[in-house]
């Protein structure tokens, strides 16, 4: 295992976010592949665009579409990227054309949605993701950091790896600053790797650490399981049983949620799920769990809708998840067995919004494949009560030799 994966699992729990037994996440069920006709695992190397910082667009007043295309053909520019969302599915050219006169104005969301729709085109995909960054995006700069740490971790012909990792720095840094408790935890763990044990350095890690720490905190509220884990595992680790125990029932109730959904009527025991049993251990009782409930979203929190992987994978209407080890690792391997699991979260256009590593497996170069691959998925969109809703889930691949 490269040491940028093995500073960044140790900061996260050891690579066991979801992927350990307080989740249950297993293998995703084979299924016939949906591929496009362009080779998604011979992409050209990553533009690197240097990050600057510009404000935003305002967002705009308008309510309905004729409301949004007059506002845009007045110059509201986000009111351009409303009355997009409002065209996407039904002319998706005149859509795309109208994020792309609202990005150029620096208008952040309009960048974010061309991020999503060119994920099959990597090189565009950074692009927007770096704009968008530069405009203020936590998860733009948290998605562009993971893309140039994979790829420093795998360098394709034309890609200078110090020049990829410091790049992931800086993207990672602004994510952090943004708010992106992820993007806090890819800082430290670039840190580490860049500058060492410097006494600076040091300071630097401990800094970001904390603020992953705080943001997961606010995460895990807006119902963010792998934040509820993390921070679970931060408070264990500092000995405050306390809080261990309040950010483990959080996750009981996640969890416990999501297998009712998986068991279509039934109802998962309390006893049956890791994450409730620990929470009962430190809080004093499964009664005491079961009362406590989730804690309360916060105001305007955007709710964080967990699906199961099986649920997602029905809706994915374009992408494969025959996702090679490339061949100079597979002659390495012997035999054994390797693994990944990664978070998906979906917009409401369908497109995914933010992939991220809770587990990277020991190859760097399937890594950079699996993210690769991954944001070339489409989906149809997910609905709650008729309303479009974006939804996140853990996906697991297993790449196994055999004996020959």
């Amino acid at each position: 295992m490269s040491k940028w994966h093995r500073t960044l699992q140790i900061l996260w729990l050891c690579g066991g976010l979801l992927t350990g037994p307080l989740a249950g996440c297993g293998p995703i069920d084979a299924e016939p592949a949906v591929t496009s006709t362009r080779n998604q695992f011979n992409q050209p190397p990553m533009l690197i665009t240097p990050l600057q910082s510009h404000k935003s667009v305002p967002l705009s007043s308008c309510n309905t579409s004729i409301e949004c295309e007059k506002a845009c053909n007045n110059n509201d520019h986000n009111a351009c990227t409303r009355w997009a969302d409002e065209l996407l599915d039904r002319v998706p050219d005149k859509a795309s054309a109208l994020y792309q006169k609202a990005c150029k104005s620096n208008d952040r969301i309009g960048c974010e949605r061309l991020m999503e729709i060119s994920g099959h085109d990597l090189v565009l995909a950074n692009r927007f993701a770096s704009q968008a960054c530069s405009l203020g995006s936590p998860q733009a700069c948290a998605l562009v950091s993971e893309a140039a740490a994979l790829a420093y971790e795998a360098p394709r012909s034309g890609e200078n790896q110090m020049v990829l990792l410091a790049f992931a720095g800086e993207s990672a840094k602004r994510g952090c600053q943004l708010g992106s408790f992820s993007a806090c935890i890819n800082a430290a763990a670039i840190a580490g790797v860049r500058f060492g044990n410097r006494t600076n350095n040091r300071t630097n890690i401990r800094a970001w650490q904390e603020r992953a720490r705080e943001l997961a905190k606010t995460a895990c509220i807006q119902r963010d399981s792998t934040a509820c884990e993390f921070v679970a595992g931060k408070a264990e680790q500092s000995n405050d049983l306390t809080s261990a125990g309040v950010y483990y029932n959080q996750l009981c109730h996640l969890t416990r949620i999501e297998a009712n959904r998986r068991l279509d009527g039934g109802v998962q025991r309390f006893e049956d799920l890791p994450a409730c049993t620990r929470a009962a251990e430190l809080l004093g009782g499964l009664d005491v769990v079961k009362n406590r409930g989730l804690a309360p979203l916060p105001p305007r929190a955007k709710f964080i809708h967990l699906v199961s992987t099986d649920v997602v994978a029905a809706q994915r209407i374009f992408g494969t998840t025959q996702i090679r080890v490339p061949a100079e690792e597979r002659a390495t391997l012997g035999v054994r067995t390797v693994r990944a699991s990664i978070q998906v979260c979906v917009s409401e256009r369908g497109r995914p919004s933010q992939v991220r590593f809770v587990h990277a497996s020991s190859l760097p170069g399937w890594n950079r494949a699996l993210f690769e691959a991954i944001r070339a998925w489409r989906y149809t969109p997910f609905k709650l009560d008729d309303q479009r809703v974006p939804v996140c889930t853990v996906v697991s691949f297993v790449f196994a030799t055999q004996q020959s």
